[in-house]
């Protein structure tokens, strides 16, 4: 149990979440490994106590009505401070569809 406490020296990781217009964004769920966190009203997350041995990994972010975003993190130290994440709305066009909505229209 020793050596684990060792192996995992990084003990919190944190950033900030934006969307394309720049503004904070609360809600997105933060991802890495198997831990998960929230960000808050003004965007910002930190993930503690972190369960994870130094070394690369994966942090993905993801919020309803946004395209999700992977980074590369390297885990390393005590503290580690993710870079700012921003993310674009996801763009949904419909095709071209006629409705009739005249009731003496046929049928």
């Amino acid at each position: 149990m020793l050596l684990f406490l060792f192996a995992c020296a990084t003990k919190s990781i944190s950033g900030s979440i934006y969307g394309a217009d720049g503004l904070p964004l609360s809600e997105a769920i933060i991802t890495i490994e198997t831990q998960q966190t929230v960000s808050d009203a003004n965007g910002q997350f930190i993930l503690e106590p972190v369960k994870l041995k130094k070394g690369e990994y994966t942090m993905r972010v993801t919020h309803e009505g946004y395209v999700f975003s992977e980074s590369s993190l390297d885990l390393s130290g005590s503290h580690f401070q993710a870079p700012a994440v921003t993310l674009s709305p996801i763009d949904v066009t419909l095709p071209y569809l006629k409705i009739n909505i005249d009731p003496s229209a046929p049928k």
